[in-house]
């Protein structure tokens, strides 16, 4: 199995993974923002933002265990010491402070994905719930886009 990660988005044969952002830096963009009279979207950890909503299944220190990649079904957001242990024990998989739950996007949920030049990612869950939008980092987008390719995402 192949993991590629892309900033805050990672790419495996069975799902894709959204990291939630950095409560410390969102909070300071946001904050920035208003200062500055704008809206910083995508920040809130919502059911579009790695928040768990549309149909997920919140572990988040519950007495259910992650199931593995193979066997999810549903959205599901965990904590990173709750990330399956396939996962956790590779070498690829990143560090990810324990304060940022990811939420899987199995690829039986997943109806399109878009990816633009800048980073945007764009994941279509129709029956689920409504789009999710993550974030790549623009100059890992060449690599987002062989992964999800590579790993059979139905990119548009």
């Amino acid at each position: 199995m192949d993991v590629s990660v892309c900033g805050d988005v990672i790419v495996t044969d069975y799902a894709i993974i959204v990291v939630a952002p950095d409560p410390a830096k969102a909070s300071a963009m946001r904050m920035g923002a208003r200062a500055a009279g704008g809206v910083v979207g995508g920040l809130a950890m919502d059911s579009r933002q790695g928040g768990g909503g549309g149909g997920s299944l919140l572990n988040l220190n519950n007495a259910e265990p992650t199931p593995s990649l193979a066997s999810m079904t549903r959205v599901t957001t965990c904590w990173p010491s709750e990330v399956p242990q396939e996962l956790s024990g590779r070498s690829e998989w990143p560090k990810i402070p324990e304060a940022r739950p990811l939420t899987f996007y199995p690829r039986s949920v997943i109806g399109k994905v878009r990816l633009s030049f800048t980073g945007e990612l764009t994941l279509s869950l129709p029956g689920v719930g409504p789009d999710v939008q993550a974030g790549v980092n623009f100059w890992q987008v060449g690599k987002a886009k062989g992964a999800l390719r590579k790993a059979g995402f139905p990119l548009e």
